[in-house]
């Protein structure tokens, strides 16, 4: 079952005290029922301590402290990646687990994989950071632990994924691990990334590309997707081999079916909230 959310970002309010308000790049949610995936993804610059966010991140798990495995890899580990992404989390009350992998030798491979797969199966959010895809996925199979992620997206029924920035981009197709089959351009609006008519001459056997506003969200629930807006105003747009290179609006609380956007799911899994 997959939910996709791609959206951008937003402010934290006066319910969070200053040491916790902590900005992180676009950050991808993702919760997998039978053998099938949600995702919510958001461009850039998103304030993941927003009380919205956060309680709903926390609310799809079931849990009142769930548990947090946080992987900073897609950043090198980068400490202050860390301190904007996970932390945010530990203030909420979950209990986080950070795992750096990016400077772990390959000889510790077979160590790495025993953990990273029993993490896999106990967290019930995992936590990406923003970053590099390529590098980051690079490093997930050198080490083995790619078929794990995938395992895990595709068969837990209570999993959670949340990333940033590279950590939404690797689930898409194009530079990532595929998972949606759809190519996926955050911040829109900034005119920061490839067109989609590149990505889509680049990509030749991937029929979509998405394109998400700062402050827009692209949401699949079931079989269809809509558009939630941060500012009432951001949207998203919908680029296909049909239509390009005419980037096709949908505006906030449009609905359409994912067949009209050609994005067909695997027939393992299926599109659910």
């Amino acid at each position: 079952m997959v939910k996709i959310v791609a959206a951008g970002r937003g402010e934290t309010v006066g319910m969070w005290p200053p040491e916790a308000r902590f900005v992180i790049c676009e950050f991808v949610l993702s919760r997998i029922l039978n053998n099938n995936c949600k995702h919510f993804l958001l461009p850039r610059n998103v304030l993941l301590a927003e009380p919205t966010i956060m309680q709903f991140v926390i609310a799809i798990t079931g849990k009142l402290s769930p548990k947090v495995l946080y992987l900073g890899t897609l950043h090198e580990d980068d400490e202050d990646t860390w301190k904007a992404t996970g932390l945010p989390y530990e203030l909420y009350g979950c209990s986080v687990t950070k795992l750096n992998l990016w400077n772990t030798p390959e000889e510790y491979k077979t160590s790495i994989i025993d953990v990273f797969e029993r993490k896999m199966y106990e967290t019930d959010i995992l936590l990406l950071s923003g970053g590099h895809s390529i590098p980051g996925i690079a490093k997930w199979s050198s080490l083995g632990l790619v078929d794990i992620l995938l395992n895990a997206a595709r068969k837990r029924q209570d999993l959670v994924i949340a990333g940033g920035s590279a950590g939404a981009l690797c689930w898409f197709a194009g530079t990532g691990l595929n998972l949606i089959p759809a190519l996926i351009i955050p911040h829109y609006d900034t005119g920061a990334y490839y067109t989609p008519s590149w990505l889509l001459a680049k990509w030749q056997n991937t029929p979509t590309c998405i394109c998400v506003d700062e402050n827009a969200g692209f949401v699949v629930i079931d079989d269809t997707a809509t558009v939630i807006s941060a500012d009432g105003h951001s949207k998203c747009y919908v680029v296909t081999r049909k239509s390009a290179p005419t980037a096709i609006p949908m505006e906030v609380n449009e609905v359409k079916r994912l067949a009209e956007l050609d994005i067909i799911m695997p027939t393992n899994y299926s599109v659910k909230l």
